[in-house]
């Protein structure tokens, strides 16, 4: 029998925004099937980028190198974001999971753009 690990993350989602997911139909035929964090103790900073990375990675943002969404410019207005794997200074899941020989996908996962050991990639950028 084939397994699967499916891992959703809506950001900015808190637990109690769970009961509105169970109503929805999709969620709800397969709400008994899944595994749900209650207490989550983030990293520093807690926005998107860091804590998606950390996720993947499983190190901190000081390892891993992604300490915010944009990178860091002085004197600019708006810099440029983190789209690309190359910005992560160490392996993620995708590149264990495919090291294992299995096949892997992602749907806007922040700095995954152009990740080699990705194997169905729909950007988020």
């Amino acid at each position: 029998m084939a397994k699967h690990v499916i891992v959703i993350s809506n950001d900015a989602m808190v637990y109690e925004d769970l009961l509105t997911l169970k109503a929805l139909p999709t969620f709800a035929s397969v709400w008994n099937q899944i595994a749900q964090v209650k207490h989550v103790r983030s990293v520093y900073p807690t926005i998107t980028y860091p804590c998606h990375t950390t996720m993947i990675t499983g190190v901190y943002p000081d390892k891993h190198g992604i300490v915010n969404n944009e990178t860091p410019e002085l004197l600019v207005q708006t810099s440029v974001w983190h789209l690309f794997r190359k910005d992560i200074m160490v392996p993620d899941l995708f590149d264990v999971a495919k090291n294992n020989g299995l096949t892997t996908a992602s749907v806007f996962w922040p700095v995954t753009g152009n990740h080699p050991n990705i194997d169905f990639l729909i950007n988020e950028y």
